[in-house]
């Protein structure tokens, strides 16, 4: 599934695993399941490096937590601005908690 912005594919990745047997259909009600307590965080835009900074910093985060680098930089943005982290992946979980990220729990 192609989305029209990052937030859609985003949510597309996170609805997959839970609708493999509805067709890979995700449902407004899922949705808003998902995104109401997204709703309460504060969320800001980092500001963007060179590609070549981003890459190698990405790597480097990469090999660190043992992630992919798409991973890697969800859990090396929070340990930089000390963020809580939201996900549902289990070796982004475990990268966190060594990391001494707060992970988001729901209300």
């Amino acid at each position: 599934m192609q989305g029209q912005d990052t937030g859609e594919t985003e949510i597309f990745q996170v609805y997959k695993p839970q609708t493999q047997n509805r067709g890979l259909r995700y449902f407004a009600a899922d949705e808003r399941a998902f995104l109401t307590p997204l709703s309460h965080l504060s969320i800001d835009v980092e500001e963007i490096n060179s590609a070549v900074v981003v890459i190698r910093d990405g790597t480097a985060a990469a090999m660190r937590y043992g992630l992919t680098a798409y991973d890697a930089a969800y859990v090396d943005l929070s340990a930089r601005e000390g963020l809580t982290l939201a996900t549902l992946d289990t070796s982004m979980r475990q990268a966190a908690e060594q990391s001494r990220i707060t992970i988001f729990q729901e209300p």
